[in-house]
């Protein structure tokens, strides 16, 4: 065998070695934050009163986060007066990041926040299949009516939602949602993954010097292990266009009563008035110093404006 074709074979082996190993280090980097993940999940549950629970959907494994009085699960008080309130997460973060909001809202309500199809503790699920998902969730919660609040990425497919349930959503809250005007370009031309990863924090929040230790460690760790498992081709395979903007028509047909939250300070997903004055029936709440996160960074605020909204509308319906 000739000294070149041995040089080659011998760079190929190298190369094959050094890929098993990089993969090997960064699968047992994954296991370690999903580990970590997990511990900071069950930190956050046994604080409150908070079950997590698992329900098969689609063939996907889904979990969620269910909080408050089962007596109140669908529409079964007689008064009508706690309906129950779903609650979606954002792109690439889960539904944990309510828990600390779900303390509040459950004291007079059911709370159910499912994660997303391959987010959080959910298995994989077609990224053209989500809002299809979505509905079958619902159904299996035995919801005929509900309030929805959702965030971000779960702003856009909520609408989209209540666009073709407009009998089952009564009430919308839309925070910081996907969908309303140039959102798209600022989420997928971060300057680096290394960046999105790292430094995400400073970047979503409208105040980064706000933080305490223990959110941003959290915050930081949900997004590392969610990259890490690579997860992130979710979006690359098609769930992307669950960030893409809802057409002007569909905007204006969206006659739920909505209340939208948004952070003055979001850089992430900036505000379009023009696109939220489309919404016949909604009212806009800004925050001043808040950025993406804003049921995170002004919590007490939010979770007294999505309260509040609520009960308001609810008194006017009877």
């Amino acid at each position: 065998m000739k000294k070149k074709t041995l040089l080659y074979f011998g760079a190929a082996a190298i190369g094959a070695a050094a890929s098993a190993y990089v993969a090997l280090y960064l699968r047992q980097q994954a296991l370690l934050l999903n580990a970590r993940a997990d511990v900071a999940r069950q930190n956050y549950l046994d604080e409150a009163a908070v079950q997590d629970r698992y329900t098969q959907i689609l063939g996907c494994d889904t979990h969620y986060y269910i909080a408050g009085s089962p007596d109140l699960k669908g529409l079964q008080n007689p008064s009508g007066l706690l309906p129950p309130l779903v609650m979606l997460h954002g792109a690439v973060i889960e539904a944990a990041t309510f828990l600390d909001n779900i303390k509040y809202l459950a004291q007079d309500r059911l709370i159910i926040a499912p994660d997303m199809p391959l987010h959080g503790r959910s298995s994989f699920l077609s990224p053209h299949r989500t809002l299809e998902w979505f509905n079958a969730f619902i159904d299996s919660m035995g919801l005929d009516q509900f309030d929805l609040c959702a965030h971000s990425t779960g702003g856009g497919i909520a609408a989209r939602y209540a666009l073709q349930h407009p009998q089952r959503v009564r009430r919308l809250i839309l925070c910081a949602p996907t969908g309303f005007g140039a959102t798209f370009p600022r989420i997928f031309f971060m300057p680096s993954l290394a960046r999105f990863t790292d430094d995400v924090v400073d970047y979503v929040w409208g105040d980064p010097n706000r933080l305490t230790t223990q959110q941003r460690h959290d915050f930081d760790l949900i997004l590392k292990e969610f990259f890490s498992s690579g997860r992130w081709w979710w979006y690359l395979s098609g769930g992307f266009l669950w960030m893409l903007d809802l057409p002007t028509t569909s905007l204006r047909q969206l006659h739920t009563p909505t209340l939208v939250l948004w952070g003055e300070r979001d850089r992430l997903v900036p505000l379009n008035r023009e696109a939220v004055n489309l919404l016949p029936n909604a009212h806009l709440r800004l925050f001043t110093n808040a950025g993406h996160v804003v049921y995170m960074e002004a919590r007490e605020e939010f979770d007294e404006a999505v309260k509040e909204f609520i009960s308001i509308l609810r008194k006017r319906s009877l």
